[in-house]
């Protein structure tokens, strides 16, 4: 594929506090650790501390989660090396998408891949495992139940509700095979798994087990475990939601907007048809629309025996991820960076090193067909980021169209106005609203005729026209951009090797838009 590679202030999509993130404005520096440059990792791998029980706890989830799984030469030897002091993990995450939801799930899980790669080849003393962290404990399904391919939208209707992970995938046949040449290895994973969280990890493994590519799942109990002092702190004494807010409120003075909203409490309870908020009511502990509640003492106990119960929300989700994990960096979107970017204090609080924030990478494919169709227009590809309004307007423009404006007529118009105003004054006053009223009239007519006219000369470009605004309809479906709507087998059908491309092409210390070309 070329690349032509496209700064993100160009391309409209993203908000302020992500473009100055990106490019080191001085306003957000008290809200991280440190920056997103290869350099910086030295620091932050002389910072990470992790216990070797810890990593043993570690390995041993990765080799229970992967017990129905082959594992490639390189994920084993991932998995063991966990156990040394030298190695460490970046990672990203996502919910458990159908068919892997829009391309960024993908660009996301590349980007954790080929920065992995890059830290080895800069500090080749050290180890780097790329991990992916399954959302299972999400439960917003309407978000992943469905995909986009070919400009059809495919959506699962699952009456089940709860945690995603533990959802079961035995009614999906009948979707998939609704799906034209769907790959058998993408159907096989959801109808021969027991659980979304198996077909998604399924999914990972198939097209990323091959660059060493490790799936972890938060749900479980000897990994929430370590996590169960935090449980406490936060329910029992909140005490996060103070430090949150305040870092939230600071974010504001300088004039950006909060990503996630702060609770006292940062805690769901977990059943299988059920993923609850915790609240405390009076001296109560109540699990929302149930029947469950806790005193101090049962709250004490269920943590202690059950901890796989109590589900972090996004608060404290984050540092539940960097305490079960040697962790290094957190490659995440415009959206994920910007809640990160409210917890640095909760971390602070726990002595636990803040990871460093990384920028995912982001990406427009684009085909010969619709290159050569931008060329021939003598179009620049960055002009397909302008607002549709905008857009048009510089199609009228390129394309020479002739634009018809009344402003001769409307002067005319008003000196009538003007002598029909002095009449009146000698005649009689009374008169002046009634050529208000006409005058307004008949400018109101000529400006529509002003439109008339102009979309007359329009429809003569018509075909034209329509060709050129449909091919930035099809690069942003849905008015969107493309990663944020369509799956990947709109490329990976015709080509097998598209993740083989991205991987191959995708620089991960590059902050810009990517416009592949293949």
């Amino acid at each position: 594929m070329n690349i032509l590679s496209l700064p993100l202030e160009k391309t409209n999509q993203f908000s302020k506090l992500f473009l100055d993130y990106v490019n080191e404005n001085i306003s957000l520096k008290p809200f991280y650790g440190k920056y997103p440059s290869l350099e910086n990792f030295k620091k932050q791998i002389e910072d990470k501390h992790f216990e070797s029980s810890k990593r043993i706890i570690l390995a041993e989830a990765f080799k229970s989660q992967y017990k129905k799984e082959n594992l490639s030469s390189i994920q084993q030897q991932n998995i063991n090396q966990l156990l040394l002091a030298e190695t460490f993990t970046v990672t990203t995450g996502h919910q458990l998408s159908l068919a892997t939801g829009p391309l960024y799930f993908i660009y996301k899980i590349l980007s954790v891949i080929r920065l992995a790669e890059e830290l080895k080849h800069q500090y080749p003393d050290n180890y780097f495992v790329p991990v992916f962290w399954m959302a299972t404990e999400d439960h917003d399904i309407e978000e992943i139940n469905h995909f986009y391919l070919f400009g059809k939208k495919y959506e699962w209707g699952t009456p089940e509700k709860g945690p995603a992970g533990k959802i079961s995938t035995h009614n999906l046949k009948e979707l998939f095979e609704t799906v034209p040449d769907c790959p058998s290895w993408l159907s096989d994973a959801y109808c021969h798994s027991a659980s979304l969280a198996e077909a998604t990890r399924k999914i990972a493994q198939y097209l990323f087990g091959q660059y060493g590519l490790l799936v972890i799942d938060g749900d479980d109990p000897n990994l929430k475990r370590q996590f169960s002092f935090v449980m406490e702190n936060d329910l029992l004494r909140n005490k996060y939601a103070a430090i949150v807010r305040e870092t939230s409120e600071n974010l504001q003075k300088e004039a950006y907007k909060v990503q996630a909203f702060v609770r006292n409490e940062n805690f769901f309870y977990l059943r299988n048809q059920s993923r609850e908020r915790i609240e405390k009511q009076d001296k109560s502990f109540k699990v929302l629309n149930s029947e469950i509640s806790f005193d101090q003492d049962s709250l004490e106990s269920e943590i202690k025996n059950f901890p796989e119960k109590f589900s972090p929300n996004v608060i404290l989700r984050p540092l539940y991820q960097e305490m079960i994990l040697p962790n290094l960096a957190y490659i995440g979107g415009p959206g994920e960076l910007a809640y990160w970017l409210q917890l640095k204090g909760v971390f602070d609080s726990e002595n636990t090193p803040f990871p460093i924030l990384f920028p995912r990478k982001f990406a427009t494919v684009i085909g010969k067909g619709l290159l050569d169709k931008l060329q021939a227009a003598n179009l620049e590809f960055e002009k397909l980021f302008l607002s549709e309004r905008d857009f048009f307007e510089l199609l009228i423009e390129k394309l020479q169209v002739e634009k018809l404006d009344f402003n001769e007529e409307e002067s005319l118009l008003l000196q009538i106005k003007n002598l029909l105003l002095q009449k009146a004054t000698k005649a009689d006053k009374s008169f002046f609203p009634a050529i208000e009223a006409e005058i307004s009239k008949t400018s109101k007519g000529l400006a529509d005729l002003e439109k008339r006219l102009n979309k007359a000369i329009e429809s003569r470009h018509e075909t034209e026209l329509n060709k050129l605004q449909n091919l930035k309809r099809k690069l942003f479906p849905n008015n969107e951009l493309q990663e944020r709507n369509d799956n990947f087998l709109n490329f990976y059908i015709n080509n097998p090797y598209f993740i083989e491309s991205l991987h191959q092409d995708f620089d991960p210390f590059v902050f810009k838009m990517d416009c592949l070309m293949y």
